[in-house]
C-alpha cells in the first residue's frame, strides 16, 4: 500500500497486542484496516496518565482546524475516498476515513492522541462510578423503609 499523503511504501509494523499498523516512513501516518481502531480503544498497554496533565487545548484546537483545511486523499487500500472529520464529538481529532472499506488514516501523532483520549474518557468514566457509588452508599444511609 502507497501512503495517501506522500506515497511512500507503507510498512507493516506491529503497534500494540497482536495488531499490526501499516505505518508510513516518511510522513510518520498510520493506516489501520476496518476494526483495529475500535481494538485499540480496548487495550491498555500504553499510559497516558502523566501527558494527559500536559495536554496543550489551544494548539490542539489549533491543529485541528489546520487539518479541515487539507486536500482530500484517497484510501490506500481500496482507492475509495477518505472523509476527513473529527473522530467524536469534541475530541478535536480529525481523523481520515474510507467510505468504502472503512479503514482509517491517521497522521503523524493522531494515534497517539487518540489512546490519550481513550484514556482520559475512561479516566472520566471511573470517576462518573465512583461518585454515583458514594452517593448510593450515602443515600442508603438515610433511607428508611
Amino acid at each position: 500500500m502507497q501512503c495517501p499523503r506522500d506515497g511512500s511504501t507503507l510498512v507493516s509494523t506491529k503497534y500494540e497486542g497482536e495488531i499490526v499498523v501499516d505505518q508510513c516512513p516518511s510522513c510518520g501516518g498510520v493506516w489501520l484496516d476496518a476494526g483495529e481502531l475500535q481494538a485499540l480503544q480496548q487495550l491498555a498497554e500504553r499510559d497516558h496518565k502523566t501527558y494527559l496533565r500536559r495536554i496543550d487545548i489551544i494548539a490542539r484546537a489549533y491543529e485541528f482546524a489546520r487539518q479541515e483545511t487539507r486536500p482530500e486523499i484517497t484510501c490506500p487500500k481500496c482507492g475509495g475516498r477518505l472523509e476527513a472529520g473529527e473522530y467524536v464529538y469534541c475530541s478535536q481529532i480529525m481523523i481520515d476515513r474510507c467510505v468504502d472499506c472503512a479503514g482509517v488514516w491517521l497522521d503523524k501523532g493522531e494515534l497517539a492522541a487518540l489512546e490519550q483520549f481513550f484514556e482520559e474518557a475512561a479516566l472520566q468514566e471511573q470517576e462518573e462510578k465512583g461518585l454515583n457509588l458514594r452517593h448510593s452508599f450515602f443515600a442508603s444511609l438515610f433511607h428508611r423503609e
